[in-house]
């Protein structure tokens, strides 16, 4: 074999262990949350650096107790932060729609397909998927508007009895400060352990 195939080889090799790094990477980080998501999800319990247990389903939760040094898991992870920051929700979707991209990602790089073309077709992807979005969303224009309070059950994990209270608090709170990007609604919770649930001003 010729120096220049060595070379060219060992780029590849080097190329494929990169792809393969970076895929697993983001299939761990995306394993850690994956059981939580949805209103069926399950809890998972965590041990944090200082020895105490974590119990809980929330994908931005668990990810702030993984530590990592792997730049595609830290992309991984900023990517959920992103999104909490952004919506306050969906941190588990994104966690895993995200891996599988980078996941996909590299299947069709080891296939031949350019990296460029991979990159189109992700964006082509996304522009039909906000389109679809955007045709089945619709406004509310009303907090009294049925679909919140089921939106408001999935959230609560299916309690109907804390599903009428974030309604209640909410039309408490009115609809230009819930708009207020700033607001936080989740601040303007206190919890209490064995503390009956309530709603006041």
């Amino acid at each position: 074999m010729s120096e220049n195939k060595l070379a060219r080889q060992e780029k590849s090799d080097d190329r494929f262990q990169a792809l393969l790094s970076n895929a697993n990477a983001s299939r761990a980080i995306s394993q850690a949350v994956e059981g939580t998501i949805g209103p069926k999800g399950l809890d998972i319990m965590m041990v944090d650096r200082f020895g105490d247990v974590v119990i809980s389903n929330d994908g931005v939760t668990i990810l702030k107790l993984i530590e990592v040094n792997h730049p595609a898991a830290r992309m991984i992870i900023n990517t959920a932060r992103a999104q909490q920051s952004e919506v306050g929700d969906g941190t588990t979707t994104a966690t895993i729609i995200a891996a599988a991209l980078v996941s996909e990602g590299m299947e069709q790089v080891l296939k031949g397909v350019p990296v460029t073309r991979v990159i189109e077709g992700i964006e082509q992807g996304i522009a039909a998927a906000l389109n679809l979005v955007k045709k089945q969303s619709r406004a509310v224009e009303s907090l009294d508007d049925k679909v919140l309070f089921n939106i408001a059950e999935v959230a609560g994990r299916g309690k109907r009895d804390l599903a009428r209270l974030v309604i209640k608090g909410a039309q408490l709170v009115g609809k230009k400060k819930l708009l207020d990007r700033d607001y936080k609604f989740a601040d303007a919770v206190v919890a209490r352990e064995l503390a009956p649930s309530q709603v006041f001003r």
